[in-house]
């Protein structure tokens, strides 16, 4: 069910929120001008999963992400992180966040292990944590390897690896998959997915690439202007929101529509297409019309229910 952005009362046994931010605002003022790039924000990220931050450029998505690792002081309003103030106790829990804003300083002329070995040296871990962590993000294989060797997104998800070695409780990321090749967005995409799913850490990501975020969030919320506008979950039994939806043509779209509609899935007719829409992989149409007869001259991707609300909600891309 969508929901305002506001904290909600939270009673024993619910879920415990991570980050809460209550009337935060930030204006920054310059020689000629005030600007206000957070006004009176509320936001509740609760623990577990991973939940997406969303926004037009300009929102104040980064702003956010700033004041809650300490970077920035805001200017008015409440802000906890795992249950303490920020800034006043974030000394107290800077060691369960793990955060990645920027790229990391690597050394490409020296292997995997040995940078990520000199981040450790400083955090008082021990060879072992750096193997574990290479392991997380499936880098075990080349941790030997210079980095130069490195794809981008190898080096993104050693980036990452960078960010678990303290074994984080919340990990805030912003925008991790950006520059990176389809492949790379894939790897970083799964890896995310997995730790908010397995990895028993509460994953914060900021992105604009929507599709993405339909693939990976289980929850996100929408900034626009310094102000939350909307949370919801985007799981499959929440507001109806599924991660993709496709354009297929077959010769007999209407026994197709059937065949598609018993199995479960979203289908509406049009002139000359039917749009599908499910938490589904495009392999599963084929092979339910295949197995009955139809065959697909096309199917393409269109988008998701996602990109639609957001555009409702926001008014404009992300």
């Amino acid at each position: 069910m969508l929901a305002e952005c506001y904290p909600l009362r939270r009673q024993l046994g619910e879920l415990v929120a991570v980050i809460e931010l209550v009337d935060v605002s930030k204006t920054f003022k310059g020689l000629r001008r005030r600007r206000v790039a957070l006004s009176k924000l509320n936001l509740e990220v609760r623990e577990g999963g991973v939940h997406g931050f969303l926004g037009p450029n300009g929102s104040g998505k980064t702003t956010t992400i700033r004041i809650l690792l300490g970077l920035i002081r805001p200017s008015g309003g409440s802000i906890k992180v795992l249950g303490r103030s920020v800034p006043r106790d974030l000394a107290q829990t800077s060691r369960d966040i793990g955060s990645l804003i920027e790229a990391p300083a690597f050394y490409g002329s020296i292997s995997a292990m040995k940078n990520l070995q000199l981040t450790a040296d400083l955090l008082g871990l021990g060879k072992a944590r750096v193997e574990e962590a290479l392991e997380i993000v499936g880098l075990s294989d080349r941790a030997t390897d210079k980095l130069s060797t490195f794809s981008l997104g190898m080096k993104q998800r050693l980036a990452i690896a960078s960010t678990l070695l303290a074994k984080p409780r919340l990990l805030v990321l912003d925008e991790p998959a950006n520059g990176l090749d389809p492949q790379g967005i894939v790897e970083v995409r799964e890896l995310i997915k997995g730790l908010g799913t397995h990895g028993g850490t509460t994953v914060f990501v900021s992105s604009h690439q929507l599709a993405e975020v339909a693939l990976m969030c289980d929850r996100i919320s929408i900034l626009k202007a310094g102000q939350c506008l909307l949370t919801t979950d985007i799981g499959s039994n929440s507001a109806g929101l599924v991660a993709r939806r496709y354009r297929i043509r077959v010769s007999d779209a209407s026994r197709a529509r059937d065949l598609l509609a018993n199995a479960g899935m979203t289908v509406s007719l049009h002139d000359e297409y039917l749009e599908v829409a499910g938490d589904m992989d495009p392999s599963q149409i084929t092979r339910i019309l295949a197995s009955s007869g139809e065959y697909l001259s096309e199917l393409t991707q269109v988008g998701s229910d996602l990109e639609a609300m957001y555009l409702r909600v926001a008014g404009e891309p992300a």
